[in-house]
């Protein structure tokens, strides 16, 4: 396993090469309470944790460093295209459209592979619940 200061360093390596400020790549090693994510290290596992006001609204777990800064990357431009789209909001045009397309980029430019799988996702949330414009 690596340190929290090791994996702060990729994610800011990480999120540096897609474009997304500092301030969206802080990793916490225990939880603020206020559903921010944090990362647990035990020997074997990295967890990522959602908590707030002591309730614990879920935890993924693997053994792949790899997975885990998918993870925290994959939040980390979440919040960052949501952001950015509410400052750049087009009225009557679904706020998914703009911050989806910048969450695909930001993945193009880090990994063509978690590019896929973004938007892989993307596509599922889609058929589910379509764009409102």
């Amino acid at each position: 396993m690596v340190s929290y200061s090791y994996i702060q360093n990729r994610i800011h390596e990480l999120g540096s090469k897609g474009g997304i400020p500092l301030n969206y790549l802080k990793v916490f090693n225990a939880s603020p309470q206020d559903g921010t994510p944090h990362v647990e290290i035990t020997d074997q596992t990295y967890d990522y944790v959602i908590q707030e006001r002591g309730f614990e609204f879920s935890r993924s777990q693997t053994y792949d460093l790899n997975e885990l800064l998918f993870w925290i990357v994959d939040s980390a431009s979440s919040r960052y295209a949501f952001d950015y789209e509410v400052d750049h909001r087009i009225i009557n045009q679904d706020a998914r459209r703009l911050a989806f397309s910048i969450k695909n980029d930001i993945m193009e430019k880090i990994d063509p592979t978690w590019a896929e799988m973004t938007r892989d996702y993307i596509e599922k949330t889609l058929a589910n619940a379509p764009y409102v414009d």
